[in-house]
């Protein structure tokens, strides 16, 4: 009961993190595809 309660405890906490994860990739590329395309305006 308790082992069962740990496991979906840890993979909520696991699916949070990865939640967090995606979310820092998509700013970042939402960053450089910005800066892409001002260098791109630029040249």
């Amino acid at each position: 009961m308790q082992h069962e309660c740990t496991g979906s405890l840890s993979k909520s906490n696991m699916n949070q993190a990865f939640a967090h994860i995606n979310q820092e990739l998509k700013d970042t590329f939402a960053l450089q595809n910005t800066t892409d395309n001002h260098s791109d305006e630029t040249t």
